[in-house]
C-alpha cells in the first residue's frame, strides 16, 4: 500500500513539474525594464507561441496593483518567439513593483521585481556604461573560454539606476548578417541562452545604441543592404525611448534624469565612407537634431554617446578622426553656442580610457571610452596609441571591465566621478570632474 501511495505522490509531482515546466518555457527571456522615468515603466520580455500577454505590477510598500496588456499576434517571431514590450504608466516613483507574468490565460509561477527612478529634483545619482559584450556558444569556448561572463554577476551588484550600452552589444558573424533571418536568430539566441547576461538585464533599466556589430558587418556604414531591417531588430529587442525622427530613420533618442540629459546618437545607419571628401559619422539631419537639442538643455552633465571613439587623434581605428569636416562642425557649434557640461561616451576599441582636450577658447573635452565588458583584450600598451598624450594618466585599462558614472553635490557645485572596474568587480581607477570644470569662462 505504501508503495502504490509513493508511486502516486511520484506521478503526481511529475506531470505537476511538467506542467510548471511547459508554462515556464513560455517566457523565453526577460522580463527587462526599457526606458523608465519615476511614474513610467517599458518592460520588455520575449514569450513563445502567444497570442496576448500581461503583466501586473504590485507595489511591495502599498499592494496597488497595475495592469496592462499586449496583443501580439502580429508580433514578428523567429521560430515561434516574440518579442514584446508592455508600457506602464501613473506608477509611484523610487518604488518597487513585484511584477507578474500571464501569456495567453496561463501565469507564469516565477515572481520578478521592477523599479521605478527616482523623481527629478537633482538627487545624487550612478548609473553604469559599458560596450563590446562577445558572447560565445560553448562549442566554439576553445576560441573564446567564457570566463568573462562571470563579470555579469558582479555587474548586477554594482550600484547604478540604469546601465547604457554604448555599442557591440552582440556580435554579428557572416552566417548572421547575410539575411534578416540570421540577424533575428543572433538576437533571439543572444537574450535566451546568455543566462548571465539575462540576470544583469533584468536587475535595472537597459537603454542601448549600436555600432558595427550588432548593426551588420565589420565596420560596415549606410551602404549595408540590411539596414532597415537591421534599425527594425533594434527596436524589437530594445525598449529605447524614442527612435530617429520621423523623416530620418536611425536609433538615436535623448532622455533626462536628475540634472543630466543623456544624447545617444546613431553612428551606422548614416555613416558614409571614411575616405570620402564630405565624410558623414552621423549624417546632417541627425547632427542638426543633436545641435537643437544640446542648445535647448539646461542640464548640468550633458552625456552624448556614439559608439566611435571621439576625442582620440592618435587611432587608426574606426574614430571621428577619420570625418573631420563633421566633427570640425560639433566641435565649432560646441564653442560657438558655449555649450557647457559636455562629456562625451564611447565604446568600440576593447580597452577603457578617459581622453581629455584643451580647448583654447573654451573647457576641456573629456570622451569616457568603456570597452570591453567580454570581447577580447587589445593589448593598446603595444600599439601606436601607447603613448597618447591627451590621455589621462592611470586611466588605460585592457581587461574586461564595465564603468560606472555618478553625479553627486549640492546644486552649483555638483561632480561627475568616472569609475571603471575589472570583470571581478574591482575598482581599476576614478576620476572626479567639477561641473564648474566644464563652464565657460566669465569675461573679466
Amino acid at each position: 500500500m505504501r508503495l502504490l501511495v509513493l508511486l502516486l505522490l511520484i506521478t503526481v509531482n511529475f506531470f505537476h513539474s511538467s506542467a510548471q515546466v511547459m508554462e515556464e518555457e513560455r517566457l523565453v527571456a526577460g522580463p527587462m525594464q526599457g526606458h523608465t522615468t519615476a511614474t513610467t515603466t517599458a518592460i520588455w520580455l520575449m514569450v513563445k507561441n502567444a497570442q496576448e500577454v500581461t503583466l501586473k505590477l504590485k507595489s511591495v510598500a502599498t499592494g496597488e496593483v497595475f495592469s496592462a496588456s499586449s496583443n501580439i499576434s502580429n508580433t514578428p517571431a523567429y521560430k515561434g518567439n516574440q518579442p514584446v514590450t508592455v508600457y506602464f504608466s501613473n506608477l509611484q516613483p523610487n518604488t518597487e513593483y513585484e511584477a507578474r507574468i500571464q501569456i495567453d490565460d496561463k501565469e507564469i509561477k516565477r515572481k520578478y521585481t521592477v523599479n521605478t527612478l527616482k523623481e527629478n529634483n537633482n538627487l545624487d545619482f550612478s548609473i553604469m556604461v559599458g560596450s563590446c559584450a562577445l558572447w560565445v556558444p560553448r562549442a566554439l569556448r576553445w576560441i573564446h573560454p567564457g570566463t568573462e561572463e562571470w563579470i555579469y554577476p558582479h555587474m548586477k551588484k554594482a550600484e547604478g539606476d540604469f546601465m547604457l550600452w554604448l555599442g557591440d552589444y552582440l556580435y554579428y558573424f557572416p552566417k548572421h548578417y547575410k539575411s534578416p533571418e540570421g540577424m533575428f536568430r543572433k538576437q533571439f539566441e543572444t537574450r535566451k541562452y546568455h543566462m548571465l547576461h539575462m540576470d544583469f538585464m533584468r536587475s535595472r533599466p537597459q537603454y542601448a545604441i549600436w555600432d558595427d556589430h550588432e548593426y551588420g558587418p565589420n565596420d560596415s556604414d549606410k551602404d549595408f543592404i540590411y539596414k532597415k531591417e537591421a534599425l527594425d531588430l533594434h527596436k524589437l529587442f530594445w525598449a529605447n525611448p524614442t527612435y530617429g525622427e520621423p523623416d530620418n530613420p536611425g536609433c538615436y533618442f535623448n532622455f533626462s534624469y536628475q540634472d543630466a540629459e543623456f544624447f545617444m546618437t546613431d553612428g551606422r545607419y548614416h555613416r558614409t565612407k571614411e575616405d570620402i571628401e564630405d565624410g558623414e559619422m552621423l549624417g546632417e539631419k541627425q547632427l542638426q537634431w543633436l545641435f537643437g537639442k544640446l542648445k535647448s538643455s539646461t542640464a548640468t552633465f550633458k552625456f552624448v554617446a556614439i559608439g566611435s571613439q571621439v576625442l582620440n587623434n592618435y587611432s587608426t581605428n574606426e574614430s571621428y578622426k577619420l570625418f573631420p569636416k563633421e566633427k570640425k562642425k560639433l566641435m565649432d557649434f560646441l564653442e560657438r553656442e558655449k555649450i557647457s557640461g559636455v562629456i562625451f561616451l564611447s565604446g568600440d576599441r576593447h580597452h577603457t580610457e578617459l581622453i581629455k582636450i584643451n580647448r583654447e577658447n573654451a573647457y576641456p573635452l573629456y570622451d569616457f571610452t568603456s570597452s570591453a565588458i567580454t570581447s577580447f583584450r587589445r593589448r593598446t600598451r603595444r600599439s601606436s596609441e601607447r603613448n597618447n598624450v591627451d590621455r589621462i594618466p592611470g586611466t588605460l585599462t585592457d581587461k574586461q571591465n564595465y564603468g560606472r558614472i555618478s553625479v553627486a553635490g549640492a546644486p552649483g557645485s555638483r561632480v561627475c566621478t568616472l569609475f571603471t572596474y575589472n570583470n571581478r568587480g574591482k575598482l581599476e581607477w576614478e576620476y572626479k570632474i567639477s561641473e564648474n570644470d566644464l563652464k565657460f569662462f566669465k569675461p573679466e
